[in-house]
């Protein structure tokens, strides 16, 4: 038995759904979680039946996180290479490790903003036969 979605649990503008899509939920209900693994969504939504399966991000979450990290890096990196107490070396050994988590941290996060862009906007993929 499906429950239906209420009224009162869709999202009144787009930013009550991208908090959604950021926080990893639904963007419709906010309700269930949006991705069954680290990047891979839900074909569908439990709660609400939404099918996510033809909402794809492709490569703008990729690209946010790398430029989201290169705003912590760039000033980091141009503080030990010029002023920094490590060799050159190190210092973009330690960029890179940095860099590195950063976007594998913020990925999901933008994935989850950008489904919920395209989501809004419906500018969903059509289903191939």
């Amino acid at each position: 038995m499906s429950t239906l979605l209420e009224p009162a649990t869709l999202p009144h503008n787009i930013w009550a759904a991208i908090r959604r899509g950021i926080r990893l939920k639904c963007p419709r209900c906010g309700q269930e979680k949006l991705f069954r693994s680290y990047l891979k969504p839900v074909s569908t939504c439990p709660n609400c039946q939404k099918d996510w399966e033809n909402v794809r991000a492709d490569l703008a979450p990729a690209w946010a996180a790398m430029t989201f990290s290169a705003h912590f890096i760039i000033p980091l990196y141009h503080f030990f290479i010029f002023d920094g107490p490590l060799p050159n070396w190190a210092a973009t050994l330690l960029m890179i490790i940095i860099a590195t988590s950063i976007c594998l941290v913020t990925l999901p996060s933008f994935k989850g903003l950008f489904m919920t862009i395209v989501w809004w906007h419906k500018m969903e993929k059509e289903q191939q036969s």
